[in-house]
């Protein structure tokens, strides 16, 4: 039985399994991918995104970290402004490019004959708000997922976890029938530390977003607030 995770373990397990398994994925088939003669260089341009797809998470981590600690050390306006230009057009171009799931919020794959009936500013305030979704989604697991996919590159063992069904028939369940249903598969023994991680992750772009308003100025962080603010 199919079944969306309806819990945010749930889903992080799951996504840490796929981003893993695509790591494993690329590691194993990059070498055949380059040695075929058959291939033209633009399907094997196309291959190399498409296998490394799972790199975008480490990509924002990084763009991310790096970021704030450009910002933390360097005062200068007009380095500043610089700064949140190029991180946009990298996390643009990256979210693009990098992820083949972006490409199911455009404005071309998604409702095609609804968005053909409307107006064009209907459309555009459409696609930016489940851009900034996709967004806000993509960095609040980028840490997780980016450890899954070290672990794949690097041929890291691991258990194979399957994500946990709860059989849901309606969009109503009763408490006891949630638990009982948790308990017929996994319970955590310990504190999981990629979570401590995402939660110290949060508290320091959470300080440094309030760090932008109150003591830089609104108009040279703005880019650096909506970027850090979506990470937790």
């Amino acid at each position: 039985m199919s079944e969306l995770p309806i819990s945010i373990n749930d889903f992080k397990s799951q996504q840490y399994r796929w981003s893993k398994g695509a790591a494993q994925t690329a590691r194993k088939l990059i070498g055949e991918v380059l040695r075929a003669k058959q291939l033209s260089l633009f399907i094997r341009y196309h291959a190399i995104f498409h296998l490394f797809s799972s790199l975008l998470f480490l990509t924002c981590l990084c763009q991310t970290l790096l970021l704030v600690a450009i910002e933390t050390l360097c005062i200068e306006p007009t380095i500043l402004i610089l700064t949140n230009i190029i991180n946009a057009i990298l996390m643009f171009i990256t979210s693009y490019i990098g992820n083949n799931e972006a490409k199911r919020l455009t404005l071309i794959n998604n409702n095609k004959k609804l968005l053909n009936n409307e107006k064009f500013i209907i459309k555009l305030i459409k696609f930016l708000y489940h851009f900034l979704l996709f967004i806000s989604l993509l960095q609040a697991i980028c840490f997780h997922n980016s450890i899954a996919v070290i672990d794949g590159l690097i041929r890291k063992k691991g258990e194979f976890k399957r994500t946990p069904k709860y059989y849901v028939q309606t969009s109503k369940i009763e408490s006891k029938q949630l638990i009982n249903n948790k308990k017929q598969y996994y319970q955590r023994k310990s504190i999981d530390w990629l979570a401590l991680a995402d939660i110290i992750l949060a508290i320091v772009f959470i300080l440094k977003s309030i760090h932008c308003i109150f003591f830089i100025g609104i108009y040279l962080k703005f880019g650096t607030i909506i970027f850090t603010t979506f990470m937790p």
